[in-house]
């Protein structure tokens, strides 16, 4: 066990630290849902999978207590696997979680609060045997940061129950009754290569330093996309040739770096200076000053991409519609957006990953054709997957408002309801159970999706202390 096990409410922060312990990111949960069922049915609870790899936990009501509606807590198993050592291996490296004054953070990659902070907080749940209240399940979801894929294919009768709690959302205060559709879009390329040029020497430029983050809850903030950012730049530059391009990992991370192998036959200083001041102009737009471009001697590339082919490659990348599009006044958060999120370049193909989010479905469908059009013109086809609803607010269910009065007498201040641009698996949960009343709460990762994601030791203390109020008042 690491030093977080050590951390209070012990229960929840035990089955943290357990979480870390295993790799789990996107499409390979499978360990750490083994490893739940086995925690689970040491503590005699009821386990079982559905085919798409879900596991759902129950606990038996408490004597007297059969008749009390069956509450839902979720979240989800996967994590997104992003680290500052590109040879980190997120499918056989455990993360290395640490104390950091009063959060918790992990070495050198994303902490995995979001959402294991959910999975601990509903397992000590299920674990407490103090509790006195109905019958609880804990329902965790595959492959949530790729698409809402495990909660698209979720049987219906996994969730058999009244009311559901969603543990993906925060911070403590505050409570999700709302949020976007989205849908990932894929684009395909065959590009046109050549031999390497005979002259000049060859480079890996890199550009660093953007902080990332959320394609949904930061897609707004100047952020910054290291894609679009490096194509201009290398758009700019002549006597270079394009060998490769890629970046990022994730289709719900906005980019933070991105790298090109080049062939340049001109005067690398000119071309170093080049760099610095394209990204002193970039840190004096976005106000930040971490963002550098490093050119660094690399091994010849044995192909690079006709001139056509790069300078179509660099223009539809560096032009792409990108960030949010439009913004909902009423519910003060942006309403429709896209996500340059990833490319990669591979043998016979170069894959260009986004990802479109809006309140309204039409709204998104609208911005997914506008992404079409747009590669299509460079001869890209399109690929739309992971499709999934947004979530209409009920702010007057009985869900809602026992959290609203809970929370009032718990913490003496009024719970704040939002919706949010974000996605979340709520919104395919409805339409598999209607009567499902729905809310999304959490302890809050700040940062996730990023290296710098952390989560605060006393929103999760908080949190539970007021979700084992909670399982009791709901009838």
């Amino acid at each position: 066990m690491s030093e977080i096990a050590s951390l209070s409410p012990s229960a929840v922060w035990e089955v943290f630290d357990l979480v870390c312990s295993v790799p789990h990111p996107s499409g390979h949960e499978a360990a750490l849902a083994d490893a739940l069922i086995k925690y689970a049915e040491q503590r005699s609870l009821h386990c079982r999978k559905d085919a798409a790899g879900n596991l759902r936990i129950d606990r038996d009501a408490a004597p007297g207590f059969e008749d009390v509606p069956r509450i839902i807590f979720q979240a989800h198993l996967d994590m997104v696997p992003v680290a500052d050592d590109e040879s980190f291996d997120f499918l056989t490296q455990a993360i290395e979680p640490y104390i950091d004054g009063d959060v918790v953070r992990a070495r050198g990659t994303t902490l995995g609060g979001d959402d294991g902070s959910g999975i601990a907080i509903a397992m000590a749940l299920l674990c407490d045997k103090n509790l006195q209240c109905g019958a609880i399940s804990a329902v965790f979801t595959v492959s949530e940061e790729t698409g809402l894929i495990g909660a698209a294919a979720l049987e219906e009768d996994m969730l058999d129950g009244k009311y559901l709690i969603n543990l993906d959302c925060g911070p403590v205060g505050r409570a999700t009754i709302g949020c976007a559709g989205g849908a990932r879009q894929e684009f395909v390329i065959v590009p046109e290569r050549e031999k390497s040029a005979a002259e000049g020497n060859a480079f890996k430029v890199v550009l660093d330093g953007l902080p990332g983050g959320h394609s949904g809850d930061c897609i707004d903030k100047n952020r910054g996309n290291a894609i679009k950012s490096l194509a201009g730049f290398l758009l700019a530059q002549k006597q270079l040739k394009l060998c490769s391009f890629n970046s990022g990992n994730a289709d719900n991370a906005i980019p933070h770096e991105a790298r090109a192998e080049i062939i340049f036959s001109g005067d690398i200083e000119q071309l170093k200076s080049a760099a610095t001041v394209f990204s002193g102009i970039l840190n004096g737009e976005l106000q930040r000053k971490s963002v550098t471009i490093e050119i660094i001697p690399c091994e010849r590339p044995a192909m690079q991409f006709s001139d056509r082919f790069q300078e179509e490659l660099l223009t539809a990348l560096a032009l792409a519609p990108n960030g949010a599009f439009e913004r909902d006044e009423e519910l003060g958060i942006v309403k429709t957006s896209s996500n340059l999120a990833a490319v990669f370049t591979e043998a016979e193909q170069l894959r260009i990953r986004t990802s479109q989010r809006s309140l309204a479905d039409e709204c998104r469908e609208q911005a997914s054709a506008m992404l079409a059009a747009h590669f299509g013109t460079f001869g890209a086809v399109g690929t739309v997957s992971s499709s999934y609803p947004g979530w209409t607010p009920r702010p007057d269910c009985k869900l809602v408002s026992v959290c609203r009065n809970l929370w009032e007498k718990y913490a003496g201040s009024a719970l704040q309801l939002e919706a949010i641009h974000a996605g979340l698996e709520c919104g395919m949960f409805g339409r598999k159970n209607p009567e499902l009343e729905l809310i999304s709460l959490g302890p809050g990762a700040p940062g996730c999706h990023t290296t710098k994601e952390y989560v605060k030791i006393d929103n999760v203390k908080i949190l539970y202390g007021f979700l084992q109020q909670l399982v009791c008042e709901l009838k």
